[in-house]
């Protein structure tokens, strides 16, 4: 029994699980701050967004690469505040004392129904939505650079209330992007 002990705890390197947590109104649910951050691997951070009664989806899926050994550190803040029809979602991550600040907002119509306007930025530089939602960031250097990828997200997914909710969530949508792109599986194997 003690060598499978030993396996698991080798597999399972937690430093920061966290769901997203935001706000809703009857247009309007914007969530933030999901992360999973465990020793020796990038990390990954994501929000949700849903449309009036619509589908849940991932307006961004963000690889975070910080050089995390196994005294890593994590931490992270979220702030989300929501009007009438317009949502504000920041998200803030320090590994191991390199930060990177991941801001969306979001502006629906009347009816809830589409977005009229939406931006992105990652450490106040402004994001093109039509090249992806998906990005790979680097803080192994410094500060940050990234490479924006147009990958299928999931085209709905559930609200993780548990932090064992969310490392499914980042597992599945991690093992679909590795199939589409082959540069995904590569960044997650670089230190």
């Amino acid at each position: 029994m003690f060598p499978i002990l030993l396996m698991l705890l080798a597999v399972d390197k937690p430093l920061l699980i966290q769901s997203v947590s935001g706000s809703s109104n009857n247009r309007i649910e914007a969530k933030t701050g999901g992360l999973v951050a465990r020793r020796g691997e990038p990390a990954v951070a994501f929000a949700l967004l849903r449309l009036g009664k619509g589908k849940r989806t991932l307006p961004y899926f963000a690889l975070i690469r910080y050089g995390a050994d196994a005294g890593g550190q994590a931490q992270s803040s979220d702030d989300v505040m929501l009007e009438d029809r317009k949502a504000s979602m920041k998200h803030t991550l320090s590994l191991d004392n390199k930060t990177v600040l991941i801001a969306h907002t979001v502006e629906v119509s009347p009816d809830a129904t589409r977005t009229l306007r939406e931006s992105l930025t990652i450490d106040s530089k402004a994001i093109d939505l039509a090249r992806g939602r998906v990005f790979l960031i680097d803080l192994t250097e410094g500060s940050a650079k990234w490479e924006q990828k147009k990958l299928d997200l999931p085209a709905e997914i559930a609200d993780p209330m548990t932090a064992k909710d969310t490392t499914d969530l980042v597992g599945r949508v991690l093992a679909d992007l590795i199939k589409q792109d082959k540069n995904v599986k590569a960044f997650l194997e670089t230190k």
